[in-house]
């Protein structure tokens, strides 16, 4: 009768069919007590079913029977590892590592657990990776390497991983290319890899793996697509980086504050200002922790000339990043240092708005005199009878730099913020 229902309970398992294979084994062990091949069974289908305590007990029972069979301290701490119990799990790792230390899989989920347990455990988790990487290009070549392949591969992805957050970003790509041979569709390993890239200035590359990634989901998940206009943005190409952004869903754009962090970035990098306060805004908003934020913000308030917002912005990115890493922010702090310095008296008014501008004459052109030029970031502005006027250096025909009190004639456009700007600009002569 046994011998049936130990056939009957393991085609249950055979079909994952945890819930009906444990009555047969439980009746199949009241025949057979003490049955190390029953118990196991017994272990391994509440394991699958995720009742941890179960297979817990049917384990304890086993490292009594075999105290020298490192299986069973190894399944034990998968039923810890499982719940992300991660100390308790490596307790009994260590166990059955004590019993065969160069057991591939347990030397993988050691080092996994370890990993899980803060940026100070990365140096010892990456040695236990070693040593299980180690361990498999020990084996044969036969089918022993071949079921270990999986660990293996996943040590060096995981490897690849603590590389990367530890800012080794030639060890991370060395790693990822190796699990890339053997899983050229993977799309996490994929996006790790272009990740490392980009990280490591390498664009071009960065490029072909995250569209690669991309391709390979319907729905790419919003770190991918950050990820490749990041890339793009690193070769210049600015605005397809931009419309990869703008081309996300609202839900996910809305969703991850750091989103709308890079895509302010890159607005700023592009010199439209209103869009860059917008994203900027709602980031902040989102997540008030993020000292770069509210620099980027201060930032895009700087350039429209809203003095008292950006240094309130950039007082935010300072106390935030001293609070938060008990470190400075040197950047923020000479901005802020500029703004005071330059706009004392602005710092407390409102920002004055800008009155409507008109055409002087039929043809669309006017003349303004320069009032205001920032020859550091080449922007500036015109007094016309319509009020002051936006103009950029780049619609300054044949001139890099113009003069306080010039006289320059112009055409009105829109700027890049649309709003209205002086463009296809000439300075006019004046006899002295």
């Amino acid at each position: 009768m046994s011998v049936t229902l130990q056939d009957r309970a393991k085609t249950c398992m055979d079909q994952n069919d945890w819930e009906g294979a444990i009555p047969l084994w439980q009746e199949v062990l009241e025949q057979e007590l003490g049955n190390t091949f029953v118990l196991g069974s017994l272990a391994f289908c509440h394991s699958r079913l995720r009742q941890h305590d179960q297979a817990v007990g049917y384990y304890r029972q086993l490292t009594e029977l075999e105290p020298q069979n490192p299986r069973w301290p190894y399944s034990l701490g998968y039923q810890y590892y499982d719940q992300q119990e991660y100390r308790t799990s490596i307790t009994y790792y260590d166990q059955a590592l004590a019993l065969n230390p160069n057991y591939i899989v347990v030397l993988y989920r050691k080092g996994y657990a370890q990993s899980q347990l803060g940026p100070n455990m990365r140096g010892v988790a990456l040695t236990t990776f070693e040593r299980c990487r180690t361990a498999y290009r020990k084996l044969p070549d036969d089918e022993s390497k071949q079921r270990e392949e999986k660990h293996y591969l996943d040590a060096c992805y995981q490897q690849g991983k603590l590389f990367l957050d530890a800012g080794n970003h030639e060890a991370a790509i060395d790693r990822l290319k190796e699990v890339l041979v053997a899983r050229p569709t993977d799309a996490d390993v994929l996006y790790s890899l272009g990740k490392a890239c980009v990280d490591g200035k390498q664009y071009a590359a960065a490029v072909d793996y995250l569209e690669a990634a991309r391709r390979l989901s319907s729905h790419p998940e919003h770190y991918i697509l950050d990820r490749l206009a990041q890339a793009y943005a690193g070769q210049g190409q600015i605005e397809k980086a931009l419309r990869l952004y703008e081309q996300m869903p609202p839900n996910m754009r809305s969703q991850w504050a750091y989103i709308g962090r890079h895509q302010g970035e890159l607005y700023l990098r592009s010199e439209q200002w209103d869009k860059a306060e917008e994203v900027l805004q709602d980031a902040v908003r989102r997540d008030r922790r993020n000292h770069n934020g509210f620099y980027f913000l201060g930032q895009a308030l700087e350039h429209q000339e809203r003095w008292g917002e950006a240094a309130h912005s950039y007082e935010t990115a300072i106390k935030l990043r001293r609070e938060t890493y008990q470190k400075e922010f040197p950047e923020a702090e000479a901005a802020l240092l500029i703004v005071r310095r330059d706009h004392a008296e602005s710092l407390n008014k409102p920002p004055k708005p800008r009155p409507p501008v008109t055409r002087a004459d039929g043809n669309g052109r006017s003349t303004g005199r320069v009032k205001q030029f920032n020859a550091m970031r080449g922007f500036g502005f015109l007094s016309t009878s319509g009020g002051d006027l936006f103009f950029h250096i780049s619609q300054v025909a044949e001139r890099q730099e113009v003069q306080l009190g010039e006289l320059l004639e112009y055409e009105v456009g829109t700027g890049k913020d649309g709003r209205p700007a002086a463009v296809k600009v000439r300075v006019v002569p004046e006899s002295s």
